[in-house]
């Protein structure tokens, strides 16, 4: 099925969005998420607008400790919901339920000035029986700010989101884009963890890293985005190894791309 053609929004990120880590997320679910972000934005919706309802106040909430056994009240998320029409999505139905169904196994864990919180995505999703293309999703309010109260955040280009069909380029494309609206000169992954971390992976060496995913995504961000990459290895030359020194992390720098023309 030719892949339908998405209009040329742009979607503003808050950058603990693309800083956090994403967990268990899937390229058409990361794509949904961004779509639903330039959908609010352009509809012009602030948070102003919510909280002039009161739509998104703390909740109270008793709070057991397990341990001191003492009840406390302290605030918590409510949730936000929303509806969406499949059918205006970039994707096949199919793909599009599917996706948004597993949303409720997709976690984003970020940090903030007191905490690091971990919360699901979207919580719930419902399908109306009578129209099959409307889907309801609930957010937590918390995640939900951060689509539009935007303090420090990047602008990306929502059909080339789409257009791009790995996770692995999306990931670098999000971050290509904060390193440039920032004035960065460079960003660096060090050790495997990190670099697991930020792809969402499992890798066990760097080589692997570099094969799979830096590799396959710099062609394909070359060949779709304005925007792409170079990379250098980063050696550690504290080693007392002998021979090359053992590789470390990779040295990333924004270059700019013309894309090859496209057919949509």
């Amino acid at each position: 099925m030719a892949r339908k053609k998405t209009r040329a929004l742009t979607v503003k990120v808050e950058n603990n969005l693309i800083e956090a880590e994403w967990k268990f997320f899937t390229l058409n679910q990361k794509k949904i998420f961004w779509y639903i972000s330039a959908r609010m934005q352009e509809l012009g919706y602030t948070l102003d607008s919510f909280r002039a309802k009161e739509v998104l106040m703390p909740e109270k909430t008793q709070v057991l400790d397990l341990e001191t056994g003492e009840l406390t009240e302290e605030e918590t998320s409510k949730c936000f919901t929303m509806k969406l029409d499949t059918r205006k999505l970039f994707l096949d139905k199919r793909d599009a339920l599917e996706a948004l169904y597993k949303l409720q196994e997709t976690r984003l864990i970020y940090k903030d000035e007191k905490k690091t919180v971990s919360v699901s995505a979207i919580p719930q999703v419902s399908q109306d029986n009578s129209n099959p293309h409307l889907i309801t999703i609930s957010m937590y309010a918390e995640l939900f700010r951060f689509l539009l109260e935007l303090q420090k955040y990047t602008t990306m280009q929502l059909n080339k989101i789409m257009d791009l069909n790995s996770k692995y380029s999306l990931r670098m494309y999000e971050k290509l884009n904060q390193v440039k609206n920032q004035n960065w000169p460079e960003f660096k992954l060090i050790g495997i963890d990190e670099a697991n971390r930020f792809f969402d992976t499992k890798y066990k060496r760097l080589k692997d890293i570099e094969r799979y995913i830096l590799k396959p995504a710099k062609k394909e961000l070359d060949e779709k985005s304005y925007i792409s990459f170079e990379y250098l290895p980063i050696y550690d030359t504290n080693s007392k190894k002998k021979g090359r020194k053992p590789l470390i992390g990779y040295k990333f720098f924004v270059t700019k791309n013309t894309p090859q023309p496209t057919l949509f």
